[in-house]
């Protein structure tokens, strides 16, 4: 977290305008702030924070303030602790996925799914309607000739159903209710008909579409259910069911429920205007304990809902005043961001969105919202800012001219980080990218570029398919191609003087390498291709081959990494200048393919290829992550990625008709009204929720705004004249036209533009490595494994936990995941007083969570034989002990069990914790090892041969790497606020015998003296790590 400087609560407080302060003293009862862009929505949530614990007793983590983002809660967090110094660390801000993760995570026996499965990837789901649709008999969304013609708008609908907390059998519901509506629809229409009624009550076209339309709706019906039975077979889920399922849990599990509810006391939820139905649902089920008088202050403004069910804009304000009457609406008039001429710009805009909120129940609520809505944003500061447009003739020149004016700013000393480029869609940043390359213009892309895109990667792929060919037999006409590639280490004039001597042999380049140089000695040396040279490129045709073997002896993900690091790939990567960006991107697509070998088993290479082609044929994304990594740099953003941020110079483009406003999207099944409960999406202009999102565009801008958009577009290859959006002309006299003499001299100069378009832009090398390693530190929370990596090598460290290379997870540590799984299993029952679950359930526990982890076959068979051997004889040798467990797998370091030393974050999971004398509450830590059992030397550090240099150095308390585990879980407990107990002891339980049948344990006392030592040197550690001296000490090629 990067340290800002101090301001305590009450300097904070002096600064609040009378509306903050209002809302930030309104520390009972529910709250609903409308706040507009730039009024200090965070300030305030952080500063009520604040205040709550300064006026009351509350524990820090009796507060949960829920956020739309991680940035945001990282925000809130740190403003936080700014005014309050560490207790603000043990409050609970969380996103509403990471707060339902932790409770998933806590409290495992509650859920059908496993702690540690994985979400579906969007192309799991894709893959997963397509076989639903194959397997049932359906006629309306599974037309004759186009049979998967509806995959995506399926995908699309049941993420919108799971979004509003609507299950298969209340979906069922919805689309009865419509049934009947279109029934009456249609008696009303045949009765008008029959007595020749003019204007009939409907026209026939839109009947027709409404009993279209519900067809479709009756057989999403089936499929719903069919896909929730599925991904519960598989034990996977949606990211969007995460919520859903902690809110079923709260709600048949009663003593999990007061668990929370007796914790949490106060609820805070940012951007309420973009949270869902089941989002909403997780606050309301907590705070229910509280009735109408709950303590649940809510901030949001519904002019800036852009992410929830299209036309909700209303939903969340009315579902918040109808669940809590006593309801105090307050509203933030005051912004400290946009210039004046912004804020007039983006009111009048926004007053072109007509409809308007309707509740019965509470009609003085709504209009008193309608009310507060309706006023303007005053600008505190008087900044002389404005809001311009400008027509280009052609995309090429619109998206030039931007690169030309943001080239003017840098060079006026603006700071690139400090100016936007917005659009509506993620396509839309292909031609900025281009010319923003050529015009070297720094950029990064917000939100993560289409991994399958990235060209090296299309050359790995490449690769890939090189060597399928090979394992089928197949000729590969692509195999010069692929051998000029610079990473494999063969000339590329060796390649050319290949390709020319299998033309002259009228043979494949593979038949040629295949058979040797001996076999063509003449011809080649005719043609000045020598033995060597000829050497370089058969031995990368021979590992091609050697791969192809591979391919049915390893997990798809152990040889995706055999062959990554074995090609020269990663260290080719490794040496470019955008390596960052490129290793982000590999680990992204290695992400996805454990992904799907985790799936399906015996998940080979050519089913990773067809699933590439599967994505790239109907246009799906792998998005790379979005690490952010070039602080120097222009953003290039969608606008819903940029919700929330703030710049000085906004570039808003492409802002025609059809573009932005009277878009034209694909609906081929679109869901029944009664989805929203206060929305009549009939009442609806429907451009609405296009101009929300406008509004957060030109509002995202502190000094300017420029709107740019073409005269003319290419479409199906040819031009095609446009027309402003509708949004750039309902703005009127508040935006100013550039001035033409400048657009005519961008024309003129048209022929040089195109001239430099045709020149191949040069390679963006990443600006900062030290920049990069910081932003990763920043949010890094650490654990002993990561800090024993340190110790051990820099390197690993850098490699396994800030780099993340691609790495496959060995059969070892696959089978240690199983045994603890199936030893967490056997002991959870004991903690909740019962008696432990017999060897036979164990066992098969053990057995279930083995088959889900990647390893060949004849490997899975032998580790299942020595697990229930090693189990056996663990579970039998333990009976006797008598073990009073009072936990097992705490993880700690979220939730609220949270482990700060000063602001250094801590993260740890322990295996077990048994009472040694509940009298004393005293406790020991248990960790669990399988494989090879440690000496005590070992475990103390006393076996030097197997410690770093640097661990040798250190003192002898804290110099073995085991040891130091114990003592960084006695750390942890009494860091963690909310763990009581004392630990005085630390054991390790290893469960494999030893040859003669023996079950060892080692039990160590844990003394307050070494656990001293452990924080000094982790404090040291940490700030040796964030002054980023590793890097000093690496070779060069390491260090990048």
């Amino acid at each position: 977290m990067t340290a800002r400087p101090r301001q305590s609560f009450a300097d904070t407080y002096n600064y609040l305008n009378s509306r903050q302060r209002q809302a930030v003293d309104a520390i009972e009862g529910p709250v609903m702030v409308i706040a507009g862009p730039g009024t200090g929505k965070t300030q305030v949530l952080a500063a009520r924070i604040a205040n709550i614990l300064v006026k009351t007793d509350t524990n820090p983590s009796s507060v949960l303030a829920l956020t739309f983002t991680e940035a945001a809660a990282a925000n809130m967090r740190q403003r936080l602790v700014e005014m309050i110094g560490s207790t603000g660390y043990y409050v609970q801000i969380d996103t509403f996925h990471a707060f339902c993760s932790h409770v998933i995570r806590n409290h495992p026996e509650h859920f059908s799914i496993n702690r540690d499965s994985q979400s579906l990837s969007e192309l799991e789901r894709f893959n997963l309607v397509e076989q639903i649709l194959t397997e049932l008999e359906l006629e309306a969304i599974k037309p004759l000739n186009q049979p998967l013609l509806y995959v995506k708008d399926i995908t699309g609908a049941l993420a919108n159903l799971k979004n509003e907390n609507i299950g298969p059998e209340d979906f069922r519901l919805i689309v009865d209710q419509e049934s009947r509506r279109v029934a009456e629809t249609r008696s009303l229409y045949q009765q008008a008909k029959s007595r020749k009624e003019r204007p009939l009550p409907v026209k026939k076209t839109d009947l027709d579409k409404l009993e279209n339309e519900l067809a479709k709706n009756i057989e999403l019906i089936e499929v719903y259910r069919r896909y929730q039975q599925l991904i519960a077979e598989r034990g996977r889920y949606d990211y969007e069911d995460m919520i859903s399922l902690v809110v079923r849990a709260f709600g048949s599990q009663p003593a999990l429920l007061r668990q929370y509810q007796e914790q949490l006391h106060y609820f805070l939820v940012d951007e309420y205007q973009d949270t869902n139905a089941a989002q909403n649902r997780v606050v309301d089920v907590l705070a229910e304990y509280w009735g109408e008088g709950a303590n649940v202050f809510v901030v949001g403004d519904p002019h800036q809902s852009i992410f929830r069910f299209q036309g909700a804009s209303f939903e969340n304000a009315l579902t918040f005043i109808d669940r809590y009457p006593q309801t105090n609406i307050i509203t933030l008039d005051r912004g400290y961001r946009c210039p004046t001429s912004v804020y007039r710009a983006a009111h009048r805009l926004i007053g072109h969105n007509t409809s308007r909120p309707r509740l019965e129940s509470r009609p003085w609520l709504v209009e008193q919202l309608v009310t507060e809505l309706g006023e303007p944003i005053k600008a505190v500061y008087r900044r002389q800012g404005k809001v311009e447009v400008a027509a280009l003739p052609s995309q090429t020149l619109e998206v030039t001219f931007v690169a030309e004016r943001i080239r003017e700013l840098l060079a006026k000393g603006v700071g690139p980080e400090q100016i936007a480029v917005l659009f509506p869609h993620n396509a839309d940043a292909e031609l900025l990218q281009d010319i923003f390359d050529r015009w070297e213009v720094p950029y990064q892309l917000d939100g993560g570029q289409n991994v399958l895109t990235v060209p090296l990667i299309e050359q790995l792929l490449e690769l890939f398919r090189a060597v399928a060919a090979l394992k089928s037999g197949q000729q590969f006409d692509n195999l010069r191609h692929v051998l000029m590639y610079d990473w494999l280490g063969v000339e590329p004039v060796t390649v050319l003087r290949l390709a020319r001597l299998a033309g002259r042999a009228k043979r494949s380049l593979g038949d040629i390498l295949a058979a040797g140089y001996p076999a063509q000695a003449e011809l080649a040396g005719e043609l000045g291709l020598t033995e060597p040279e000829f050497a370089q490129a058969k031995v990368v045709y021979d590992q091609l081959g050697d791969w192809a073997v591979l391919d049915s002896r390893l997990t798809f993900p152990e040889w995706f990494e055999r062959v990554v690091a074995d090609s020269g790939f990663l260290s080719g990567l490794k040496l470019q200048p955008n390596q960052l960006e490129l290793l982000t991107a590999l680990h992204s697509l290695f992400r996805q393919v454990k992904a799907l070998a985790a799936a399906r088993r015996g998940f080979r290479l050519d089913d990773f290829l067809a699933t590439v082609e599967t994505m790239l044929d109907h246009r799906l994304s792998l998005a790379a992550e979005d690490l952010n990594i070039r602080r120097g740099a222009v953003h290039l953003s969608t606008v819903h990625k940029a919700k929330g941020q703030e710049w000085e110079y906004v570039f808003v483009v492409h802002a025609y008709d059809g573009k932005w406003g009277n878009r034209r999207p694909r609906q081929l099944l679109p869901l029944p009204p009664g989805v929203l409960k206060y929305t009549d999406l009939s009442d609806k202009e429907r451009n609405e929720d296009e101009r929300r999102l406008f509004y957060v565009a030109l509002t995202r801008a502190s000094r300017q705004v420029v709107v740019t958009y073409p005269q003319s577009i290419i479409s199906t290859d040819r031009s095609k004249p446009t027309v402003p959006s509708m949004f750039v002309t309902e703005l009127a006299d508040l935006a100013v036209s550039i001035d033409q003499d400048q657009l005519d001299q961008l024309a003129k100069d048209q022929a040089a533009q195109l001239e430099r378009l045709l020149t191949p832009p040069p390679l963006r090398p990443d600006d900062d490595i030290k920049t990069f390693y910081r932003q990763q530190l920043e949010t890094f929370r650490y654990s002993v494994s990561a800090l024993n990596a340190y110790l051990e090598d820099p390197q690993k460290f850098i490699d396994q936990y800030l780099l993340r290379t691609p790495r496959a997870i060995p059969d070892h540590l696959a089978f240690g995941t199983a045994v603890h799984a199936a030893l967490e299993a056997h002991y959870r029952p004991v903690t909740a007083g019962k008696g432990p679950l017999s060897l036979e359930e164990t066992l098969a526990v053990f057995a279930e969570r083995l088959r889900r982890e990647l390893m060949t076959d004849d490997t899975l068979h032998r580790r299942l034989e020595l697990g229930r051997q090693a189990l056996t004889a663990f579970v039998r040798h333990h009976q006797a002990d008598g073990a009073k467990p009072l936990e097992v797998e705490r993880l700690v370091g979220s939730g609220w069990s949270k482990a700060y030393l000063g602001d250094i974050p801590l993260l740890g999971k322990i295996d077990r914790i048994d009472w040694v004398g509940p009298p004393s509450q005293t406790v020991k830590v248990i960790d669990y090892k399988t494989g090879k059992i440690s000496s005590v030397n070992k475990i103390n550090g006393r076996a030097l041969s197997t410690l770093s240099e640097r661990e040798l150095e250190l003192p002898v308390a804290v110099r073995g790497r085991l040891k130091r585990q114990l003592l960084f879980y006695k750390l942890l407990a009494q860091l963690d606020r909310s763990f009581k107990p004392t630990v005085t002891q630390g054991e390790f339980q290893f469960v494999e015998p030893t040859a003669a049948g023996k079950i060892v344990s080692h039990r160590f006392e844990l003394l307050d003296e070494d656990v001293a030592e452990l924080r000094r040197l982790i404090t040291e550690l940490v700030a040796e790590i964030n002054s980023l001296k590793f890097l000093e000490e690496l070779p060069p090629v390491s260090a990048n």
